[in-house]
């Protein structure tokens, strides 16, 4: 790469998942843990919202999704006031990709804003843009995942998990790969 040689990148994104290890029983987070909500829209690709309890300790559990494609926002949020009324119990923080940040033509306000409007409102400060930043992301990922072996030997502790009934978030996991180049 110094030398300016391209650096082909491929295979699988996540090589540490391990259903076995990864993948827990589903289970509602106890409310004294911080939630957060995470939303990638799309249209003809699904959007994808996923919600994430920490605990105290940092462990990561993902317990529900919803994976849905050429929905609208207000369809959407009512998914999202539905469930979060069920379990008694708002994110402490939403968040989102940045690009829902743009101005769309047809209405002039954007993704961001049109939640906004349902009384669901994504925070994208702090979310890193531009060049690199999925990479960014990636990796914090694959920390979390842990499974790592080290050069001594030891295996890195998995701090993130994913419920069972999160099936789309697995499947996407198991086979998301590099773009080779």
């Amino acid at each position: 790469r110094q030398e300016g040689r391209f650096v082909e990148v491929g295979g699988l994104v996540f090589k540490n998942f391990d259903k076995n290890l990864h993948v827990i029983e589903p289970t509602i987070p106890p409310k004294t843990w911080e939630w957060y909500m995470s939303l990638d829209s799309g249209w003809n690709n699904p959007t994808a919202i996923l919600w994430h309890a920490v605990s105290p300790e940092g462990m990561v559990i993902t317990f529900d999704e919803i994976y849905q494609k050429e929905t609208t926002v207000s369809e959407f949020a009512r998914m999202i006031k539905e469930r979060e009324k069920r379990w008694g119990k708002q994110p402490f923080l939403r968040t989102g990709d940045p690009a829902i940040r743009q101005t769309r033509e047809v209405t002039g306000t954007s993704v961001q804003q049109e939640y906004a409007s349902h009384d669901i409102y994504l925070s994208l400060d702090g979310v890193p843009t531009g060049a690199g930043s999925v990479d960014i992301g990636i990796q914090k990922m694959q920390t979390y995942m842990g499974n790592k072996k080290m050069a001594d030997g030891t295996v890195t502790p998995a701090k993130w998990f994913i419920t069972e009934n999160c099936v789309h978030t697995i499947k996407e996991l198991r086979k998301l790969r590099w773009a080779t180049f």
